[in-house]
């Protein structure tokens, strides 16, 4: 068996060359062109061009059967798949590698019973990287597949023609009135879609030619081969054999393409009667609304956008009050309602976003593992040199919380001199808590919208920095360090202190109020310390809720043990004086001279540029 066999006159032989077809239909009437890199692809072609340098006939007047594969996962079992014996018709149309075994049973069950029958328009080949050739086929009639008579070294099955070969046996239109009417009211309704796209005008031009002068068994197979790419729709009309049925199938495809332009066409104008010149951003959210209207999709508060309902379903993850979540849940819905032009939209949406990212019921001590107890005092040595009271004061802090968490534990300000480790204190207390730390340095504030935010009504209004500061948290337990309390100053703006007041009382700060949110923020969970370098210029009432902890300066020997076991080997590090191996020593009595001399403050800050 050869594999392909010449076609005489208009009747199809008896026995054809099977090339299966997998995602795609050729019908009748229409061209395509396959890509074929699989052994029993190539074979196939082979033996085509064997027997036609063999003969005295061409290429160009052969036939294959194009039949499309099953996609009955019955059919496509794990054994069809282990035989990948299918073509695999991508978007480049490459095929896959063929098993050369395979049930005759087995391969027929996978394969439709009807095909199309294409004439070989055109045959190129391509030996790298893999030998390769590139067909271009013609579809010309229907067959119905009976059985396969060979699967290796490529698939033959015996076949019976459904319908004729081409236009050239007669016209069906002259004997059949019914098909001619059909047929009639088939190319009315398909001129009116060609006429209707705006698209491709030279292929409507070209389709609208082919229609007129196409006999009318051909109407529809010309029809869907242009304008439909449904697998389903295409293999419906390939398993109909009777002109008549097929036109009718036809014709209403081209009444729901109609359809579809019809709805198009009043969503536009809808759409349209809208829109204002200034609103020429807004046609793209009207077109969405207009569209979920058409398909029933909405509900009474309008065409909601993916992204303002992943923001409602973040307001609801981050569970605030029901107060907070019912006001948000207004200010939502009238955003909903808004223009992106519209004046308030952006500040609306910036609240909303502001109250769907505070901790509102996150805590860090639910999941956290704070030190033992019997360790704090290690990690305190581990940042700071000396300073025993101080520690045994912190260590007893630690311990009263340990044993009443629920209590209210006092506010501890330590006050001292720059660069006695004050900062680094609060820092280690955090690391003890298993709670994050943020620091909000309070030096030169004279606004009172620094502490309870701005409001909104006011233009690029923001929350103050304690809500900031939790919202970078992102728990509603954390560690807050009021840096250099004592450097805030007054003016006409207001008093940052007389704010902190409300910030520092157990009795009020469960229901903080910033002028930015205007809801209740519970701060009663926050664990706030202060520095101060001058406790004397707090004011009074703020000063008598904090417990005072002075940090004294360190004395010279401890400058130089802090120097010889901390900063010196800092500097050599970062001078790239210690890898791959130490190139430099500096003496104990050299440190002990830049201590005595050159480092006179109460602090440690001088010890590094001097030694540097």
């Amino acid at each position: 068996m050869s594999g392909a066999e010449h076609v005489a006159d208009q009747t199809l032989p008896s026995t054809l060359s099977i090339l299966p077809l997998k995602n795609r239909i050729l019908l009748p009437s229409s061209a395509m062109k396959l890509l074929l890199t699989s052994p029993r692809s190539v074979a196939l072609v082979d033996a085509i061009l064997s027997s036609t340098s063999a003969g005295s006939g061409h290429h160009h007047s052969l036939y294959v059967g194009v039949v499309p594969t099953r996609r009955d996962p019955r059919a496509n079992s794990n054994a069809f798949a282990a035989a990948n014996g299918m073509l695999d018709d991508t978007d480049d149309n490459e095929d896959a590698p063929h098993h050369a075994g395979g049930d005759h049973e087995d391969e027929r069950a996978r394969l439709h019973d009807v095909g199309t029958a294409a004439r070989i328009v055109q045959i190129s080949r391509k030996d790298s990287p893999v030998r390769s050739y590139t067909l271009l086929l013609e579809g010309r009639c229907r067959f119905g597949l009976d059985k396969l008579t060979a699967v290796h070294p490529f698939i033959v099955g015996e076949v019976r023609q459904l319908d004729a070969a081409g236009g050239s046996q007669g016209d069906p239109e002259q004997d059949d009135p019914e098909l001619a009417a059909v047929a009639a009211s088939f190319k009315d309704r398909a001129r009116e879609l060609v006429d209707r796209l705006e698209r491709r005008k030279g292929h409507a031009r070209r389709l609208k030619s082919m229609l007129e002068s196409a006999p009318a068994h051909r109407l529809a197979d010309l029809f869907v081969a242009a304008f439909e790419d449904s697998f389903d729709a295409r293999l419906e009309l390939l398993s109909t054999t009777c002109p008549k049925e097929r036109m009718r199938r036809a014709l209403s495809l081209v009444e729901a393409h109609l359809g579809q332009l019809d709805v198009t066409t009043d969503i536009a104008k809808r759409v349209e009667g809208r829109l204002s010149k200034t609103q020429r951003e807004y046609l793209l959210r009207q077109q969405m609304q207009a569209i979920r209207e058409e398909l029933g999709e909405t509900d009474g508060a309008g065409g909601e956008e993916d992204d303002l309902d992943q923001l409602q379903r973040r307001l609801h993850d981050a569970a605030p009050p029901d107060e907070v979540l019912k006001q948000a849940t207004q200010e939502l819905r009238k955003l909903r309602k808004m223009t992106e032009q519209a004046p308030a939209y952006g500040s609306t949406r910036s609240w909303i976003e502001c109250v769907a990212s505070l901790p509102w019921s996150k805590e860090a001590a639910s999941d956290a593992h704070e030190v033992a107890m019997v360790e704090a005092r290690a990690v305190l040595d581990e940042e700071h040199y000396g300073l025993d009271k101080v520690k045994d004061r912190i260590v007893e802090y630690l311990a009263v919380r340990r044993l009443r968490p629920e209590a209210r534990p006092p506010i501890l300000c330590f006050t001292g001199p720059p660069g006695v480790g004050k900062t680094t204190l609060a820092r280690s207390i955090a690391r003890v808590l298993s709670r994050p730390f943020q620091r909000i340095s309070l030096g030169g504030v004279r606004d009172e919208a620094d502490i309870r935010g701005h409001r909104r009504t006011y233009i690029a209004s923001m929350p103050g920095r304690l809500i900031a500061g939790l919202r970078r948290c992102g728990v509603k337990d954390p560690v807050l360090l009021l840096d250099e309390l004592d450097k805030m100053g007054a003016d006409s703006r207001g008093d940052p202190a007389a704010a902190m007041l409300e910030v520092l009382d157990p009795e009020q700060n469960h229901a903080f109020t910033d002028h930015y949110l205007g809801v209740p923020f519970d701060l009663s969970r926050v664990t706030f310390l202060a520095t101060a370098n001058d406790p004397r210029t707090i004011p009074g009432p703020l000063r008598d809720r904090m417990e005072m902890i002075d940090v004294p300066g360190y004395t010279s020997e401890e400058k130089h043990h802090i120097a010889m076991t901390h900063v010196v080997p800092r500097v050599l590090d970062e001078h790239g004086l210690l890898r791959p191996k130490p190139r430099l020593t500096i003496p104990r009595e050299a440190v002990e001279v830049v201590v005595r001399s050159y480092t006179r403050e109460a602090g440690g800050r001088g010890l590094q540029p001097c030694l540097a």
